[in-house]
Parts: structure tokens; sequence; C-alpha cells
């Protein structure tokens, strides 16, 4: 669109008009669809964080499971679905989303 509207005599034509009419609507269109999306993951994250944040990192393994006393005794209990969230809350902080406060200390971290 940038290139057409560099052409001045050519935007001031009804096909001109037509395309810039287009673009327009195509780009109200996504922008809607990407709130939406963001809308629908902010609601999500909000519901699923804090149960998340409460979950123990580390759990104890049954002894069956630790027969040698050299092995450690804990596993990384880490739910990858908290990494993920993580990773998408500092990407959408770099495209200036407005995350809630819960959201943006958990991208900080």
């Amino acid at each position: 669109m940038l290139r057409l509207h560099t052409k001045e005599a050519l935007m001031q034509t009804e096909l001109g008009k037509q395309i810039k009419s287009y673009y327009l609507r195509v780009a109200r269109e996504m922008k809607a669809f990407e709130d939406g999306k963001f809308n629908e993951w902010k609601l999500r994250t909000e519901q699923i964080l804090p149960t998340l944040q409460k979950r123990n990192v580390l759990r104890e393994l049954p002894f069956g499971e630790n027969d040698n006393p050299l092995t450690p005794r804990y596993a990384i209990d880490f739910d990858p679905l908290l990494n993920e969230m993580m990773t998408e809350a500092r990407y959408l902080e770099q495209f200036d989303y407005l995350l809630p406060e819960n959201i943006r200390h958990l991208a900080l971290s």
C-alpha cells in the first residue's frame, strides 16, 4: 500500500480508491482478529496462571524410583505450559501489548 500511496495519480482514480478501501477493510479485519486472539490468550492465561504458580516446582520421587541413595530424591515438576506463557508474554511485551500486572511479572521472571 505504501508503494501505491506514492503514486498520487493512481490513488485519485476510481480503481485507486477501491484499492485503498479494500486495503483498509482488510487491515481492520486483521486488527480485529489480532485483538480477539490477544483477548482470548489474556483470559486463558489469567485463568490458568494462578493455578500453575501455586504448584510446587520440585516433587519428591517415590522410593521405588529412587533406590540409589546417591541419586537425588527430587525431580523438577515445572509445567511446560508455564514456560510457554512466559515466552508468549515476553513476545507480546515486545509488540507493545498492554499485559495485566501478574502476567507482566511472569514475563520478567
